[in-house]
């Protein structure tokens, strides 16, 4: 190689000469390559300046980053071209070749849906057996398993063309004895590079398998073919184009190139920013440059030729292998001719320092891609530019960056030398993702505080999954406003079309609604999309009443009341929708009208509301229909724009993405068309359809616009950024896990260049540890949420940290003993992994010693904890104002006091009230009532006489509240059976009608003359009544003892109260014994004396628990459990958690017992004697 000043004369003076060669620039910095390229751009600009210099990219992120670099360098950046190597090279073909078509007949999309046409007609050759065992199976998947199976066959077909088309081209000659030759060379004493296998990969059940795949392969794609050229030539006349492929016109190309230069062909052509192509792509850029200028720009991570390195893994498995077979070792392209000399030598083992050499382990274990291309490009002849350079400074990731540039060995001397304070190079475990975001803002907080000239479009945090991330991205970002300190703008890239925008995926749920059963929560929530909703004309206020009425008009699933069932379905849409309907006009007292009871909340000036759901739920209705018949492709075209235009309304802000869905329906309906396809189609295929062509549809366009950047790790996404972190770097989620398929005759036979998803992970990591330029981050999830039992990283972090502690040492002036080895790694290891806490709350994330202290100061418990200086969070409960008392005191609002005196401060006093506003909707099947449902339904019959009941029945039933079918009768003669000995004992009462009675009542306290105000219901014959379809709670209890003592100071001598209730199936019968005027005046003053003071000052009493507190004999020990339980859940859905005894539970645990005991006898002592049970 030549130097880099030298080099670029020579370049720039061969041009001046009109001399073509092929140009490599190495360099293990990208931003090296960039000024090369933009030198170039700047000092030899184009003859002809309305020709667009032609710059071949693997991303559009790599298009993004070079646009803005040549822009700023150049001041503008016009008139380039940025495209993808293959659609470079096609273009190159149609404009070059004759009668080459502009769009590829043997696309991916037009094979797939040709071999979908085709495969059904071969299925009766015995050679696809195979695919007819999987084909076959129930009607309605056939199809769909159909569509799959063609599109993993055309992306196999589609790899063939570009990495073995000696494959396509033995096939078309009718030879399959020549793929089945090709890999058999490949497969004697010998097993794939990466697999664990030590043995020969061979074996009689798996020859016969990948010898069938190559017979029906082959047998298809002649098929395939002659179906296209057929198509082809009928087309012919027309258009004069040609049955080609890229097998076949890559050789054409390269034949042309070598005779004449062809025309259209550019001046000059860059490749940048690309990891490896495949052999042909290269061979055709090599055939170019004899005739253009062509500039390719490898991003190399080591000087040095490392074309040779092998995996260290892979070398022990050689070694065992040698032992095993006797040193009788097989050729193949893995092995160069001098290392399988080396191989069988019987000392080889021995000489570490021969030519089976690993390197730098990382990036023989890493760099397999790369590997893989700077071989092939080694073999070309090439003006070869160094343009390498070493990392500045002495951190952690320099060193090891300059390791891999100089690829240096394992243990290499003198070794990496870490300082404490070094951070260049940080690997954090977590509990959870969202730790991981939380910890992950901290950590850039600090840093742009430590570093005023980083800016978050200096940083990019990649991850193996974009889309898990951003509900976490954005509840920790987006929290913080601009004034906010805190605040760091940010940006979301490479999220799938179906995550980032609703009406996408509104649209392919509708695309799937042919299996939905339509439950409450999925048709709100299609109504909840703006665009639906504004189409509809309904407002926010309307549809949270809609929403409200679905809840309680019994619409659990189901779209009409008749469909697919011998019952009619009372918690359809259908139905609940004619309860609304009917309820405009009357009310559910009316009666019975045609067989549907009245919904009493439509009633009025509604109309307008349940007819705009009728409207929406009639569309839903005929879409639904749409998708139960398989159509032809053009009518499916129409069904989808009418579907888009039906559904979404048009306005300034979804007609962007409306244009793009409509933009795509055209274009995979016209792909099916140009391959002739007019076989019916399932809804389920075009779903799929649909849901694919949208995943595979670039979605960068967040990437690199001044902003944090959050992305996915591509290749070439790792752009050189000042801070590189990598999120979710998980065993299992990284590298990610990629079965290939059985049929994939490329596993069996692997060659040099070939594209391995686990590989290019692996190469992705490598990339990313060296475009760090001064941090690199890591986060995995290390610790489980449940147990805390620690979790592994991914074995690419993994393989990291075992190398960084064996090749460091501690700086010797930070720790001047000599330690053991072991002891030596663990604590580098401790070093470069931190451990955070599973909470952001958690103490340790606020101490002043924590050099990693966070941010979220609201997270802080109070102010003197951990010597933290900041202000309080929570401000002590009885530090509240004393509101002005007024001398009329309501009888409701003293009864929720002693019913419950922490939950009357706290709604009272704080202004809290714990309540859960979120409607819940009922969305499956009801094959029994819950216990809620059950208490619902009871309270309503036993209001009324046994005789009124099986009508109330039916309207229950008619209203959806009741069990289908059989289920209703069984669930209402349970209901009645258990409530029949109740409803004897109160039919008395309801032969008469209750009254109510004001109450005035005068009382004195301390002076101060206060009046009681209230209403007291359910009165018979001046008797308090009640009964309740369960057990007795201790506040009924408690309401009925105040409502006695307010009875006795009104009307003395009045009767004592009766309450009934059911526990157990058994009626229970409970009444207080009579007291005097005088004791119930004292006993309210004790109340309202405390009523008083609780303006102010919270009075801390489990009311709930007053039976337990005056029961003899006592024990502290379980009324402190007892009160502890209060705010925990219980096992069943009734026993839920007090959320105010919680909340105060959270924050107080001291529970003075003896004061709780005395007041309790003071309050409900007298009521204890008083109460008498049966």
């Amino acid at each position: 190689m030549q130097p880099l000043a030298l080099s670029l004369t020579i370049t720039l003076s061969n041009r001046n000469r009109g001399v073509a060669v092929l140009h490599l620039y190495y360099s293990n910095h990208l931003e090296t390559q960039k000024e090369l390229l933009v030198r170039l751009l700047a000092l030899q600009p184009l003859s002809d300046p309305f020709q667009s210099e032609q710059i071949l990219v693997q991303s559009q992120g790599m298009a993004q980053w070079l646009k803005q670099q040549i822009a700023e360098k150049c001041g503008v950046a016009a008139n380039i071209a940025f495209p993808l190597p293959a659609s470079f090279i096609w273009h190159q073909y149609h404009r070059t070749l004759p009668n080459v078509p502009q769009r590829n007949a043997f696309a991916k999309e037009s094979m797939q849906w040709h071999l979908m046409a085709l495969i059904p007609t071969l299925l009766s050759l015995p050679q696809f057996a195979e695919l007819k065992r999987y084909l076959s199976g129930q009607a309605q998947t056939e199809q769909e398993k159909l569509y799959q199976l063609s599109g993993k066959i055309a992306d196999l077909f589609d790899q063939y063309l570009v990495y073995r088309p000696e494959w396509i081209t033995a096939w078309e000659q009718n030879n399959d004895q020549a793929v089945i030759q090709a890999i058999m060379q490949h497969l004697p004493n010998r097993s794939p590079p990466d697999s664990a296998l030590l043995l020969p990969f061979a074996d009689d059940q798996l020859t016969s398998e990948w010898q069938s795949a190559v017979s029906w392969q082959g047998q298809l794609w002649r098929a395939l073919y002659a179906r296209i050229e057929q198509q082809t030539a009928q087309q012919a006349a027309q258009n004069h184009q040609t049955c080609q492929h890229r097998a076949a016109l890559h050789q054409h190309y390269l034949q042309l190139l070598s005779e004449q230069k062809p025309p259209h062909l550019p001046q000059r052509l860059f490749i940048f920013g690309i990891s490896a192509l495949p052999k042909v792509y290269l061979q055709t850029l090599q055939a170019m440059a004899q005739h253009c200028e062509v500039h390719l720009f490898f991003n190399n991570p080591c000087r040095y030729y490392w074309g040779d390195i092998i995996d260290p893994a892979f070398l022990q498995q050689l070694k065992l292998r040698k032992r095993l077979t006797n040193g009788k070792v097989g050729s193949g392209e893995w092995l160069n001719d001098k290392q399988l000399a080396q191989l069988n030598q019987p000392d080889w083992q021995d000489d570490p320092l021969g030519y089976l050499q690993t390197g730098n382990p990382l990036l023989a274990t890493w760099g397999k891609m790369g590997r893989d291309f700077l071989a092939l490009l080694s073999q070309s002849e090439a003006n070869e530019i160094d343009a390498y350079a070493e990392a500045d400074g002495n951190s952690l990731l320099a060193q090891l960056q300059n390791a891999i540039l100089n690829l240096q060995p394992a243990q290499p001397d003198p070794p990496f030398l870490l300082a404490p304070n070094d951070q260049s190079l940080m690997i954090h475990a977590c509990h959870s993702p969202m730790r991981e975001v939380e910890i992950l803002h901290d950590q850039l907080l600090h840093w742009f505080q430590q570093d005023p000239a980083l800016t978050p479009k200096d940083v990019v945090i990649m991850l193996a999954d974009v889309d898990q991330y951003v509900p976490y991205i954005h509840a920790v970002f987006s929290q913080y406003q601009y004034n906010d300190p805190r605040f760091i703008p940010y940006e979301i890239a490479d999220r799938k079309h179906s995550h980032s925008d609703i009406v996408i995926a509104s649209y392919l749920q509708l695309l799937r609604l042919k299996e939905s059963d339509f439950s409450a929560e999925s048709v709100l929530a299609l109504l909840d999309v703006p665009e639906v909703r504004e189409r509809f004309e309904l407002d926010l206020k309307e549809l949270q009443t809609l929403q409200n009425w679905v809840a309680q008009n019994g619409i659990r699933y189901g779209l009409s009341a008749n469909q697919n069932a011998t019952a009619p379905n009372y918690n359809a849409w259908q139905s609940g929708l004619q309860r609304m309907l009917l309820g405009t006009a009357m009310r559910e007292n009316d009666g019975i009208w045609q067989n549907t009871v009245a919904f009493d909340l439509s009633h009025g000036l509604s109309a307008q509301i349940v007819g705009k759901l009728g409207d929406f739920l009639d569309c839903l209705q005929h879409w639904q229909s749409v998708l139960q018949q398989p159509q032809p492709i053009e009518q499916w075209q129409q069904q989808l724009h009418w579907l888009l235009t039906t559904l979404f309304c048009d306005n300034q802000q979804s007609r962007s993405v409306l244009l793009f869905l409509a933009k795509r329906i055209d274009e995979i309906c016209q792909t099916a068309l140009d391959a002739g396809y007019d076989r019916t189609l399932d809804s389920s295929v075009i779903a799929e359809l649909f849901d694919a062509k949208l995943s595979d549809e670039d979605n960068s366009f967040h990437f690199l616009n001044g902003k944090l950047s959050f992305c996915t790790l591509l290749p070439m996404r790792a752009i050189p950024f000042k801070v590189v972190a990598l999120l979710g770097m998980n065993e299992g989620d990284y590298p990610r896990q990629h079965q290939p398929n059985s049929f994939d005759l490329m596993q069996y036979a692997p060659q040099k260049g070939d594209r391995v998803r686990r590989d290019d992970d692996r190469y992705l990591f490598l990339e990313a540890i060296l475009s760090a330029q001064q941090k690199l981050y890591i986060s995995y999830i290390g610790r489980s949420l449940t147990d805390n039992q620690a979790l592994q990283p991914s074995v690419l972090v993994s393989q990291l940290l075992d190398y960084l502690s064996d090749q460091t040492d501690l700086i010797p002036a930070f720790d001047p003993q000599q330690h053991p080895e072991q002891q030596r790694h663990d604590k580098v290891r401790s070093h470069l992994v931190q451990q955070h806490p599973m909470m952001i709350f958690s103490r340790e994330n606020f101490a002043l010693s924590n050099p990693n202290r966070s941010f979220a100061k609201e997270w802080l418990v109070n102010q003197a904890s951990a010597d933290l200086q900041y202000n309080q969070f929570m401000q002590p409960l009885s530090d509240v104002e004393q509101s002005a008392v007024s001398s009329v005191i309501a009888l409701e609002q003293l009864i929720r006091f002693v019913q419950s005196p922490l939950a009357y401060f706290f709604e009272k006093q704080l202004g809290v009230r714990f309540k859960n506003d979120q409607t819940d909707w009922a969305d499956s099947e009801n094959f029994s009532l819950d216990s809620l449902e059950r208490y619902q339904l009871s309270e309503q019959l036993l209001q009324q006489p046994q005789t009124q009941w099986a009508a109330q029945i039916q309207r229950f039933e008619l209203k959806g509240e009741l069990p289908r079918a059989n289920f209703a009768e069984i669930s209402a003669q349970k209901l009645s059976e258990r409530l029949q000995p109740l409803s004897t004992v109160i039919a008395p009462y309801l032969a008469q009608a209750a009254d109510s009675l004001s109450i005035r009542v005068a009382l004195e306290i301390n002076g101060q003359r206060y009046q009681l105000q209230g209403d007291i219901s359910g009165l018979y014959q001046q008797q308090k009544v009640a009964w309740r379809s369960s057990a007795v709670k201790a506040t009924q209890v408690i309401q009925y003892w105040i409502e006695y003592l307010v009875l006795q100071l009104q009307q003395p001598d009045s009767a004592t109260p009766h309450f009934y209730g059911l526990e157990k199936n058994k009626v229970q019968f409970y009444h207080f014994r009579p007291i005097s005027a005088q004791q119930a005046d004292e006993q309210l003053q004790v109340y309202l004396q405390d009523f008083l003071r609780a303006e102010q000052d919270l009075l801390v009493l489990p009311t709930a628990l007053y039976s337990e507190f005056l029961s003899e004999p006592q024990n502290d020990e379980q009324l402190l459990q007892a009160i502890i339980k209060l705010g925990q859940d219980g096992f069943h859905d009734s026993d839920k958690a007090d959320p105010y005894w919680q909340r105060f539970l959270a924050q107080q645990q001291q529970i003075d017992l003896e004061a709780i005991k005395s007041k309790m006898q003071g309050w409900f002592g007298l009521m204890q004697e008083s109460l008498v049970v049966g």
